[in-house]
């Protein structure tokens, strides 16, 4: 048990990233025990309507909220939300809520939990989810609390207990994570659709879904990544000649692509905001994870290196986090 700070986001709605805790997952082949920070989410009565309400239900009404809320984090926050509330209807349907009549929800790479017990490994085979698309959800909420925070220095936080089930069986077989990174990812992607590139008229097109499968959390715009991505396309002058590509122009054009969410949250933080930023701080640890960095004090240190650069849009702190690390 832990004593942590929970940070309201809107009226009926806080959350906060927790200090890694330990827990142990018991498979049908064994053991698994992890130590992993946990997204926190507590949803007040004001955003239920019954008992009767599916979980999926009343997340989507939350992320209907953010959407109102009228906070920096809002849209975000409510974009990371939409991919947990599918798992969220799949996974617990049954007993769900606290004592109260609200709801908290404990997310991690291998968790999805509530307070009253109930909790699951949502990546266990046969039958769970792509490991690297829940870790993308998952990431996609760390992030987007993590921003939330130096953004409110005049709200209290609230004490809360932070409380899981620290064994939990799983009627199914652990995965493990593939430690391909993000850049490797989008890179290979890039070089094994030549037809993206293949003339000033063809589009760089990615799925939703696709993204947390590279590993970039969703918490910036799509359309505007989608059109990030095409408008580094053209500005290279990417074009495949009878199929041949440049592979550093592809890696630079990867580098910005997995650098992008970064630089999206970094905008949110503002500089005052970075420079609160740690080691351990959830976006230092995307970073580093994003493009296969030596240490959270490298990508902590590239990260204060391009705060001059937050007024110039995402795309432009992207790109200078690429020719920092090398890429570009």
């Amino acid at each position: 048990m832990q004593i942590q700070a929970n940070y309201t986001i809107i009226e009926g709605f806080s959350g906060y990233v927790s200090k890694p805790h330990k827990y142990t997952m018991s498979y049908l082949n064994g053991d698994q025990t992890y130590t992993e920070k946990f997204a926190i989410l507590k949803i007040e009565k004001k955003h239920i309507k019954d008992a009767s309400e599916t979980i999926d239900t009343i997340i989507n009404g939350v992320c209907a909220a953010l959407a109102t809320g009228g906070t920096a984090i809002a849209g975000p926050l409510g974009a990371a939300l939409g991919g947990v509330a599918n798992v969220a209807f799949q996974w617990l349907k049954g007993k769900i809520f606290n004592a109260d009549g609200s709801i908290t929800l404990y997310l991690a790479y291998h968790y999805i939990g509530t307070e009253s017990g109930l909790a699951f490994d949502p990546t266990f085979w046969p039958g769970g989810m792509e490991p690297i698309v829940w870790r993308g959800i998952v990431d996609s909420v760390l992030l987007a609390l993590n921003v939330s925070k130096p953004n409110k220095p005049d709200i209290k936080p609230e004490r809360v207990e932070f409380q899981i089930e620290e064994r939990v069986v799983v009627q199914g077989n652990f995965t493990t994570f593939d430690n391909e990174t993000t850049v490797e990812k989008l890179k290979n992607y890039f070089i094994s659709n030549p037809e993206m590139f293949s003339s000033p008229d063809s589009k760089i097109d990615i799925s939703r879904e696709q993204l947390y499968k590279f590993g970039i959390p969703t918490i910036v715009n799509y359309d505007n990544f989608i059109g990030f991505l095409n408008d580094e396309k053209d500005k290279f002058g990417i074009k495949s000649i009878n199929f041949e590509i440049s592979e550093y122009s592809m890696g630079c054009a990867a580098c910005k692509g997995a650098a992008y969410a970064t630089a999206g949250a970094l905008i949110l933080l503002g500089t005052v905001g970075i420079a609160l930023l740690t080691p351990e701080s959830a976006v230092v640890v995307s970073l580093m994870g994003a493009l296969g960095l030596a240490s959270a004090a490298q990508a902590l240190a590239i990260i204060q290196g391009v705060t001059a650069f937050l007024s110039f849009g995402a795309g432009a702190v992207a790109s200078e986090i690429c020719v920092a690390v090398g890429f570009c």
